[in-house]
């Protein structure tokens, strides 16, 4: 992603392991800034990962320019990842606060434990619910 300067925040389960805490999950959610370049951008990247005749041109536009989220899986069914312009009217690219995390032989761009707290606490989901309150109590964290 990096190498193809893909705009992209790693946000859901992974940003929790990605700020250090740990929590299992079965896909990876990511926001990605919805312009078409960073769209091609994504396309190329994600090429360059799978060499999957699947993966289609990533387009978040509908036909009235709506926004929608991409969903995208391994060959191997391994990994799905989820791309989001926004969620809902709560958040988009831009309400997003984000910082790089060194992970291992890469730098990721991970929203922060506020934004990921904030995030969290908005949704209907009860384990959101508990990940707000653990990312809350390991960062002394205010309640939202």
């Amino acid at each position: 992603m990096n190498a193809h300067e893909v705009e992209y925040i790693v946000v859901g389960a992974v940003g929790l392991v990605f700020n250090g805490l740990v929590r299992g999950t079965d896909d990876a959610d990511l926001f990605i800034r919805p312009t078409r370049e960073n769209m091609f951008r994504l396309h190329a990247a994600l090429r360059d990962v799978w060499d999957d005749e699947r993966i289609p041109q990533v387009d978040f536009f509908g036909e009235r320019d709506e926004l929608y989220a991409v969903t995208y899986v391994s060959p191997d069914g391994g990994l799905s990842v989820d791309f989001l312009p926004r969620l809902g009217e709560a958040f988009a690219y831009d309400d997003l606060v984000a910082h790089w995390v060194d992970f291992e032989d890469m730098r990721v761009h991970v929203a922060t434990p506020r934004t990921l707290q904030r995030m969290k606490a908005r949704t209907p989901r009860m384990q959101d619910h508990a990940d707000a309150e653990k990312l809350r109590q390991h960062f002394g964290l205010e309640e939202v």
